[in-house]
């Protein structure tokens, strides 16, 4: 999968999903609501940016813009439950 990204090499923007994603996963075993909800945000942040440099650098529809924008919305739907406090 390679990702348009004029500001980083690819091989850094998979290394920062993957410590995001990691943090994701150590938040959500330490049970930590805020810490969480930190990771989240910042998952959907970095998402967000790989989402706007594929729809503004690339040519056509890719399957990347359709699972980033999807990861996207779950990381916000986990910001929500964390604010919230929803269990």
């Amino acid at each position: 999968m390679t990702l348009v990204t004029p500001l980083m090499p690819n091989g850094i923007w998979q290394a920062i999903m993957a410590a995001s994603d990691a943090f994701q996963i150590v938040t959500l075993l330490a049970d930590s609501r805020w810490r969480h909800c930190a990771a989240a945000l910042l998952a959907a942040f970095f998402y967000a940016w790989i989402t706007e440099n594929q729809i503004l650098f690339s040519y056509g529809l890719h399957l990347v813009i359709l699972l980033s924008a999807g990861w996207i919305g779950v990381n916000m739907f986990a910001v929500n439950r964390a604010i919230g406090g929803l269990r």
